[in-house]
């Protein structure tokens, strides 16, 4: 009679499938073995080797953050006129600067500084007159406590105020200007007079080598102006 091999299985158990269910993935080898490497297929290896990626990309991104960011940030000086006064002085005095833009510029800058200077020069002499009126015994400031301040906010201010409204309600403009010349000046020796360069001869040579590139636009603009008019003759 034949005998069943003992290294045989029987399984008797009925496989009852289930509708919906994913059917478990098993790799088998060539043998009819388990595979226990059943996780290498492409579709794994191409998720690792994206993850792989992502890393690295992270680690250069964060690397590229962790620059030293101390450096001062260079930014281009105002229409290629660096605002310093030394500069400025050499763009006017060798007459560097054929843009009218450029040559306002530095004229501007110029006006400001000269008129902070005249301001300044002023103020020192009211702060003076403010002292004087301190130690005179005629002087309603005669040794007040608030020394030449005194002076200053309590008749020189207002009286140079008074000239202001009465001259500009008249439209005297040049008489109002110098008023208000004062009473910047008087602020200014209340506050303390900077130090500031005063060099009239640089601003005038700033204004004149405006006044020439202006002259050179226009001439500019005309010579445009008669080529279209007349066929470039």
């Amino acid at each position: 009679m034949y005998e069943v091999p003992t290294d045989t299985i029987v399984d008797n158990q009925q496989f009852t499938a289930q509708p919906n269910t994913a059917a478990p993935i098993v790799a088998i080898n060539y043998g009819g073995e388990v595979n226990q490497y059943q996780w290498v297929s492409p579709r794994n290896i191409a998720i690792a080797f994206g993850g792989l990626v992502m890393l690295t990309i992270g680690a250069i991104a964060m690397r590229s953050t962790a620059i030293n960011n101390d450096q001062p940030i260079k930014i281009a000086p105002l229409q290629n006129l660096a605002p310093s006064s030394q500069q400025v002085n050499k763009v006017i005095l060798e007459g560097s600067k054929d843009s009218l833009a450029d040559t306002k510029l530095a004229t501007d800058l110029k006006l400001e500084e000269v008129t902070k200077a005249m301001l300044n020069e002023r103020s020192i002499a009211i702060l003076n007159e403010g002292k004087r009126q301190v130690s005179d015994r005629n002087s309603p400031c005669f040794k007040n406590e608030h020394q030449e301040a005194c002076f200053i906010a309590s008749k020189f201010i207002p009286e140079q105020l008074k000239r202001y409204e009465d001259a500009a309600l008249q439209r005297r403009w040049h008489e109002a200007n110098k008023a208000l010349f004062e009473i910047k000046a008087a602020r200014i020796a209340l506050d303390g007079a900077p130090n500031v360069p005063f060099t009239p001869n640089i601003t005038s040579a700033a204004i004149t080598n405006e006044l020439q590139v202006r002259v050179s636009v226009l001439q500019q603009s005309d010579n445009a102006i008669a080529a279209e008019l007349y066929g470039g003759k």
